[in-house]
């Protein structure tokens, strides 16, 4: 779903939390289908399900 510039969930706060994860991906902290898991579950707390934020 394609997410707004303005207001409080935008698509540059999406932005932030998936260069996280990808970053976490890369660095073997987190296997990819976890972040995809719970990007799909809600990408709102996806860092803080995964433990990364």
């Amino acid at each position: 779903m394609a997410r707004p510039y303005s207001g409080s969930q935008t698509a540059h706060s999406k932005d932030g939390v998936e260069t996280k994860l990808e970053n976490a991906v890369c660095a073997g902290t987190i296997t990819l289908s976890t972040v995809c898991s719970a990007i799909e579950s809600n990408w709102t707390t996806a860092l803080q399900v995964t433990g990364i934020g």
